[in-house]
């Protein structure tokens, strides 16, 4: 049996991603917190690999982690076409069924509540005042609302739904923010991923020098934040322009 069970076992209870297709079970040891996070983010699309190590506690998969039984790879080309541990693990952890205690979904919930507040409360304003609603204010419309936080959905998905429970009990708009940013070329690889990420790129361009230019449009919230991020990235070296909206 491998040392992290054993070690598990003696300590604390572990956390289990698991599926079940057939007659057999799959099963990988995760961090509940970080294997919730990759679901949210990647449901449609593929993480880097280092977020998904991020959220395994180890690589290999098993029919039986409680005992330390590994499936086979006969078994895992069977049923999801490869016998690669991580591409097995990535589909058990977005499309199978993720262990939580209830203390590990209580804070889940919290952190995404908080996140969605924080958004609107940066985002939004009052239309009657120009200025934004507090977060108290907030939160009280969502619990007036009913609104239940998922929390195998991302922060930034649940808010569209959020604001359609609450806008009939606060008044709320948005304003947005159009940039261009032009990346040096030794930067691109790093910053291309980011801001597709973002989901807010609107147009791109490669041009001859090897540069990427980008416009993007955004909750004007979350323009200074982005620029940061930019600026960090290249070290200052992105050329970062408002655009009128």
């Amino acid at each position: 049996m491998n040392r992290f069970l054993r070690d598990e076992k003696q300590h604390a209870a572990f956390n289990l991603a698991r599926i079940k297709r057939g007659d057999k079970n799959f099963e990988v040891v995760i961090f509940p917190e970080k294997a919730v996070d990759l679901r949210s983010k990647y449901k449609n699309k593929e993480p880097e690999e280092a977020e998904l190590l991020e959220a395994l506690k180890s690589t290999r998969v098993f029919k039986d982690a409680q005992k330390g039984l590994e499936a086979s790879e006969e078994d895992m080309k069977e049923v999801f076409g490869v016998d690669e541990e991580e591409k097995v693990a990535l589909e058990i952890i977005k499309n199978g069924e993720i262990q939580l205690t209830t203390q590990q979904r209580h804070e889940i919930v919290e952190r995404k509540k908080n996140k969605i507040i924080d958004y609107i409360a940066r985002a939004a304003v009052d239309p009657r005042s120009n200025t934004p609603h507090p977060r108290q204010r907030i939160e009280s419309a969502m619990d007036e609302a009913k609104f239940r936080i998922n929390e195998f959905k991302s922060a930034k998905e649940q808010i569209p739904e959020v604001v359609d429970k609450i806008k009939s009990i606060i008044p709320l708009s948005f304003k947005t923010e159009k940039l261009r940013i032009i990346v040096p070329a030794v930067y691109t690889g790093k910053v291309y991923g980011y801001l597709k990420r973002t989901e807010n790129v609107k147009k791109e361009d490669w041009l001859d020098n090897g540069e990427l230019m980008v416009e993007l449009e955004l909750p004007a919230a979350g323009v200074s934040d982005l620029i940061d991020e930019i600026n960090n990235m290249t070290k200052g070296d992105a050329e970062i322009k408002r655009l009128e909206s």
